[in-house]
Order: C-alpha cells, then structure tokens, then sequence
C-alpha cells in the first residue's frame, strides 16, 4: 500500500511544481497596455474586413465570369 501513497504524493507534488512553473513563467509575460490592446485589435478588425471584402469582390468576379459562361 505505501509504493500507492508514494505514488500518489509524486503525482501531486509534480502537479503542484507544473503549477509554480506555470506561475512563474506567466510573471515574465510583457503583458499589453490597455491602449496596445485596443490598438491591436483595431487593426484585426480593420484586417478582417478588408480580407472580407476582397473575398466578396473576388466572388462576385467569379460569380459574373461563371453566369457568362453558362450562357
């Protein structure tokens, strides 16, 4: 029963380590200012719309080929 118990202490203390780890790395992160955040996400938003809007463009180019074609 103890080779059990010692088992189960490992995993635990090897839990509580993977945890301090973690923590600890996550203090190193150079975390955004608010107003990078906002900025960033601008530009993802602005980015997405633009990809956007040349999928559409190019649907519609394809869709208008596709219709003279078919005729």
């Amino acid at each position: 029963m103890e080779a059990k118990n010692s088992t189960v202490n490992t995993a635990s203390e090897r839990s509580r380590r993977f945890l301090k780890d973690v923590r600890a790395e996550l203090r190193k992160v150079l975390w955004p200012t608010p107003r990078q955040t906002a900025q960033y996400t601008g530009t993802v938003v602005a980015a997405t719309i633009l990809v956007g809007l040349i999928i559409m463009g190019l649907d519609a180019i394809f869709n208008l080929g596709l219709q003279q074609f078919v005729r």
